[in-house]
């Protein structure tokens, strides 16, 4: 009897959470070989770039992206793990170029090639994997075009400069959407449209927000709102509208209108008093943003004019999984924590004299939790009681946490904290305010874990204090999850899941944060390059045990569920996971948390987990602990042995659609011409000859100067090496004159001066048209690089190891051509002796 519960229980398990067919497994296995090759093409290029000859470098990085794309022109079953190999490898070509020809152009051009010779191959694969990667290289050059242009968040700026980028932006996302017709020349695209919806959401409302800041915003956040707005719209025609991107555009617009309102209350704040009203102002607008997030979800809205008083008796602890669509959970957490901070204001003007005590502060702090507690258990959801009792208890849990500082030790006062928060999250009424409890709970673990000094001493930590603390953070998660929320079917259950759902968020952000930036990905985010953590300094020890044991973890729990078939494909999957979970600390933890949620139905949170997990993959490109060609090599050999065992799994060859047959109906383009092998076949043939025309006609032009153009060595700005040398490449800055006003904007800019018999050159003078060149002079055209003229380039890039070597630079040895085009071919020192 025993035995037939556990099979039915493993039955039930597999109906809820089916696993992929063979065919699928393949297609997987196949794009995810793809990947890790074409991962390690780009890290190989960043490795030997300087240890072998220039044609060299181009002829194994041009060789992978021509054979990747026959291969998926000539075998259909690999078009989508071809495309996206070439796809990889182009960018790859190009960043050799970039690194051989050391000519200092704008990074965003780079991209945008990039982007504009890897759509074929995205329109012949139709699959949402390549659509992905495509997505995140077009919103990186949109990203850097508006860096160069001279945009930053920190400072104001015109309609004029921003708009070109959100134009940009809306034109690559709209063609994905589904209101779009026809679809078959784009397939599958459900994931590549979130992603490129949200960081366009992102890119409006960042620039807006800031704009209201900033003393003449020239329309900027008029114009932002007007999007957004138009963004909402266009989201209410889709029927269901995407979760994601509906909570996303909520969210900004929020964003925005809470950056009016705390700018204008900036301004005309005399008070607590002030503070208190502005607080109101942002729980209405939390609120609206919540109804109208439900009605765009086509949710019903509560009764909110209901005046009976049984409908105000305190409501269980219970919920249904899905009572509250989490879309409107975060929308209303995120707005209700920003509304804490003018009611934090109000309070502290209020009882400032208090303030200075700490008993007096926590007494103070828990009659606010109590007063917000009983304002939840008599609220309807999402009314504007239960956002004023969110803030009430946002508000209240800040006061008396300082006042536990101020009392008690740290140490004791964070586990007081931590217990405090998940005592309050199991009697307030709604799961989506106990899963924020949860959040907050895991934060104050997070920093008791940390400052323990027992633990450390016993632990005797081999990896970075940090790392343990979010990997014990998600392991008492993981844990909590599968001991005490097996099935939500309990009430005891149902009222603790959403707690360590919100536990498990935060744990999962913070290794995604720890992580630091990601390849690609953090380009189009936050093109300035800002990071809040980075994976430097991380190495082998307990982090690496602890990772590929949870990854072992992982795999035993889908093999003990019945979810793991013992076939090759699998266990060369499994393979490749516990490899890289050893020497990605942290992987393993986020594969866990990804399996245990999936298999409990937690579909929300295991997305989350899968993207932490290829978020820390994407920042191995910034891991120190190993030199690039040794992770190269790893990439390289993990992927042709997993691809080669998902080249040969079981399993029909995918339709040639790629997507739903449904969706192929319609369109001035016959379904038969866009299904054909030649019609994909063209377009891939068509990447692949204008990257090689392209990149081509480049190198000869480059070549060309470096045959024929004469030799002039330019003297280096001093700079102090500390800062001078950064990771693999050095900053570079020649000496110019000063640039007059009127040269800002000019649209050439040509430097001059004249060569000594040493064949040094002092720049004396800039102009805006060429002046030939005598033989006592040389002429350089210089080139505009994020708002700033450039002599050749910023920045020298060389081999890592070897910056020492760099740090003698004096000299920049140029050839330059009579029209002043010109190739830095090298660095020298004092004596103008050649650094290598």
């Amino acid at each position: 009897m025993r035995q037939s519960s556990r099979t039915q229980a493993i039955a039930a398990d597999a109906a809820a959470c089916p696993l992929p067919g063979d065919d699928m497994a393949a297609r997987i296995g196949l794009l995810t070989a793809a990947a890790l090759v074409g991962f390690g093409v780009i890290l190989w290029v960043a490795a030997h770039w300087s240890g072998l000859a220039a044609m060299t470098r181009f002829g194994i990085v041009g060789g992978t992206l021509a054979s990747s794309a026959i291969t998926a022109m000539l075998v259909p079953r690999l078009t989508s793990a071809g495309s996206l190999l070439a796809l990889l490898s182009i960018g790859g070509l190009l960043a050799v170029f970039g690194q051989t020809y050391q000519s200092g152009a704008d990074p965003w051009q780079l991209f945008a090639l990039w982007a504009a010779l890897g759509l074929p191959l995205a329109l012949a694969a139709r699959s949402d994997a390549v659509w992905c990667l495509w997505i995140v290289v077009a919103h990186v050059a949109i990203g850097l075009f508006a860096a160069s242009a001279g945009i930053e968040r920190s400072k104001a700026t015109t309609l004029a400069a921003v708009l070109p980028a959100w134009l940009l932006a809306i034109a690559v996302t709209l063609p994905l959407s589904r209101l779009v017709e026809p679809a078959p020349w784009r397939g599958g695209t459900r994931w590549a449209y979130r992603l490129s919806g949200v960081l366009t959401l992102w890119q409006i409302a960042g620039f807006a927000a800031v704009a209201v800041f900033a003393p003449s915003h020239g329309g900027v956040t008029v114009v932002g709102l007007l999007l957004l707005a138009a963004a909402i719209v266009m989201l209410a025609q889709e029927k269901p509208a995407d979760s994601i991107l509906a909570a996303a555009a909520v969210l900004a617009i929020d964003a925005v209108v809470g950056s009016i309102m705390i700018r204008t209350f900036m301004t005309t704040a005399s008070d607590g008093g002030a503070f208190l009203f502005l607080g109101l102002l942002l729980a209405g607008l939390v609120t609206l943003s919540a109804w109208g997030l439900l009605a765009l979800l086509g949710r019903p809205l509560p009764d909110f004019l209901a005046v009976d008083a049984a409908a105000r008796v305190s409501r269980p602890t219970s919920d249904e999984p899905t009572s509250t669509p989490w879309p409107v959970a975060i929308v209303s957490g995120i707005g209700a924590l920003f509304a804490t901070i003018p009611f934090l204001v109000f309070v502290a003007s209020i009882f400032g004299a208090l303030m200075r005590s700490g008993v007096a502060t926590l007494l103070v702090g828990a009659a606010i939790v109590a007063a917000g507690i009983a304002l939840l258990r008599r609220a309807r959801a999402f009314s504007f009681r239960q956002q004023f009792g969110v803030i009430c208890l946002s508000t209240g849990i800040a006061l008396a946490g300082y006042g536990l500082v101020v009392l008690m030790p740290v140490d004791v006062a964070l586990l007081v904290g931590t217990v405090g928060l998940i005592g309050i999250a199991r009697i307030v009424p709604d799961g989506w305010i106990r899963a924020l409890a949860g959040f907050a709970a895991s934060f104050t673990a997070l920093a008791c874990i940390g400052s323990i000094a027992v633990l450390r001493l016993k632990l005797g930590l081999v990896a970075p204090q940090t790392l343990a603390q979010v990997l014990t953070l998600l392991a008492v998660g993981v844990v909590a999850l599968g001991l005490f929320a097996p099935s939500g079917a309990t009430a005891g259950a149902a009222s603790r899941s959403p707690i360590i759902d919100g536990w498990l968020v935060l744990g999962l952000l913070a290794m995604m944060a720890l992580a630091g930036p990601t390849f690609l990905l953090s380009g189009a985010v936050n093109p300035r390059g800002i990071s809040l953590g980075t994976m430097a300094g991380m190495n082998w020890g307990l982090a690496a045990l602890l990772s590929c044991s949870a990854a072992f973890c992982a795999i035993a729990l889908l093999v003990q569920r019945g979810r793991f078939p013992m076939a090759p494909l699998p266990l060369a999957g499994s393979t490749v996971l516990l490899v890289l979970a050893a020497v990605v600390p942290g992987l393993g933890i986020s594969m866990l948390t990804a399996v245990v949620c999936w298999l409990l139905q937690r579909r929300a949170l295991a997305a989350l987990a899968l993207i932490a997990a290829l978020w820390q993959l994407g920042a191995f490109y910034y891991w120190l602990g190993w030199p690039l060609d040794r992770k190269a090599l790893l990439l390289v050999g993990l992927g042709v042995a997993l691809g080669t065992v998902a080249l040969f799994a079981r399993g029909a060859a995918p339709s040639a659609a790629g997507a739903d047959p449904s969706i192929i109906k319609v369109g001035p383009v016959p379904a038969s011409v866009l299904d054909t092998g030649l019609f994909k076949a063209g377009l891939i043939a068509a990447s692949l000859l204008v990257t090689l025309i392209t990149v081509g006609s480049g190198v000869r032009d480059k070549q060309a100067i470096i045959a024929s153009g004469r030799l002039v060595y330019v003297a280096l700005t001093p700079v102090d090496p500390r800062s001078l040398i950064q990771g693999d490449f050095m900053t570079l800055r020649f000496e110019l004159p000063s640039l007059e006003p009127q040269h800002h904007n000019a649209s050439h800019l040509y430097a001059s001066g004249a060569v000594d018999e040493r064949g040094v050159a002092r720049i004396a003078r800039l102009t805006e048209t060429p002046s030939p060149a005598s033989g006592a002079d040389v002429m350089f055209r210089l080139a505009r690089k994020n708002g700033q003229w450039l002599l050749g380039t910023d920045a020298w890039h060389f081999k890592e190891g070897t910056a020492k070597t760099w740090e003698a630079a004096r000299f920049g040895q140029f050839r330059v051509d009579p029209r002043g085009n010109s190739v830095l071919v090298g660095l020298t020192d004092q004596t103008l002796r050649r650094l290598e």
